[in-house]
């Protein structure tokens, strides 16, 4: 009051509400900005972020319940869940392939992946990671031949090199990298998957 020379507090009264509103949107700055500090500490080399087998993926006990299915015609043979995966548009409103829809077909049709499943996000039992502001849940989760997981988060190129993107893309990599070689990921962009090839090579 005394900063901005208001002598009366009846009109702080009248105005209660939009100051309350202010208030709490000064509160909620402060508070993101200590959850993504602490986030970002976390993914430095000597944080104590660790990788527990007793959150290990495991296909059998993973309670699949998509909203939809996939209504297309193209019939997969390597979906955990059967021919048809939860919550996969095959078309864009233009009658083009989404990319999406071709990803899928591309892990489908790649040797080294003993079976996948279309990630549903935020359902209670999908694969999920931690953001500083939420939980992140890739795309595409995979059982490789050779028994390695891999996750896959398609991006479209506009959204690639966003804010949120960079972070998904830091924790997929934290994910991996403590994970002891059990555990890859990988974000492939603008329709070119050979970066799926790539990870599970160099994993």
């Amino acid at each position: 009051m005394a900063k901005h020379g208001v002598a009366d507090i009846s009109l702080l009264a009248l105005d209660r509400f939009r100051l309350r509103d202010e208030v709490e949107t000064r509160i909620q700055l402060h508070r993101d900005g200590e959850r993504k500090a602490a986030f970002q500490s976390f993914l430095l080399p000597d944080s104590a972020l660790a990788i527990s087998d007793e959150n290990a993926i495991n296909f059998k006990r993973i309670n699949y319940a998509p909203s939809w299915l996939y209504e297309g015609g193209f019939q997969f043979k390597k979906h955990y869940f059967g021919a048809k995966p939860g919550e996969l548009r095959e078309k864009k409103t233009d009658g083009q392939l989404t990319e999406e829809f071709q990803c899928a077909q591309f892990l489908d049709d790649l040797s080294a992946i003993k079976y996948w499943v279309r990630n549903l996000a935020r359902k209670p039992g999908s694969f999920r990671l931690q953001t500083s502001k939420d939980w992140f849940y890739p795309d595409f989760i995979c059982q490789l031949t050779d028994n390695r997981v891999l996750a896959v988060e398609y991006k479209g190129k506009h959204l690639y090199d966003a804010a949120d993107t960079e972070e998904k893309r830091a924790v997929g990599a934290v994910w991996a990298s403590r994970s002891k070689g059990r555990c890859l990921f990988t974000m492939p962009t603008d329709g070119d998957f050979s970066e799926i090839v790539r990870a599970i090579k160099q994993g």
